[in-house]
């Protein structure tokens, strides 16, 4: 029987297999602590390797889908197979077209959900780049004299404080007087 072989379920695990699954854990782990950091501190770049982790997820998950689409015409034979599958008994009993139909929206649901999550993540990665762009052209206007593009554009900038401050303050007469 096909749907009886579970090699994975029923082979032991191996220090290696072990090591992998604690590599991959505390990997992803990282990712989302970095995730967390970039978007509380301001710094886009601390994105990117998760935004790159949910794509990759988002495309396996897609490859998983057509391959279960393999499936659909047997569904109910590898519903069957599933030993602790909950409502295994109702799905077995649903018609086959609507059982289809259940699968195939779990599906896209699945997928348009984890869509979202990723326009969630690419929105906040935009929104900080931005913020970042601003930061860094405000830090870059400071006032610097005596350069040669200086002259051009000292005087479409706003004086200095300290030259406000020193400046007398004039008395203005009130036409409503």
């Amino acid at each position: 029987n096909y749907y009886s072989l579970n090699w994975a379920r029923n082979r032991p695990w191996t220090n290696e297999d072990k090591f992998i699954c604690m590599l991959v854990t505390g990997g992803m782990f990282a990712i989302t602590i970095m995730l967390v950091y970039g978007a509380a501190k301001g710094r886009s770049s601390y994105l990117m390797p998760f935004f790159c982790l949910q794509v990759f997820d988002f495309c396996i998950n897609c490859l998983t889908v057509v391959g279960y689409f393999s499936y659909i015409p047997d569904i109910k034979g590898w519903i069957a197979s599933q030993e602790d599958l909950p409502y295994k008994e109702e799905l077995l009993a649903m018609d086959d077209d609507w059982l289809m139909l259940l699968a195939i929206l779990l599906f896209v649901t699945i997928l348009t959900i984890k869509a979202y999550l990723i326009g969630v993540v690419w929105a906040c990665y935009k929104y900080l780049t931005s913020y970042e762009r601003t930061l860094s052209s405000a830090l870059t206007r400071g006032y610097q004299a005596n350069t040669p593009s200086s002259e051009d554009t000292e005087m479409l900038l706003p004086p200095k404080y300290e030259d406000v401050i020193s400046m007398p303050v004039a008395q203005t007469s009130d036409p409503t007087q």
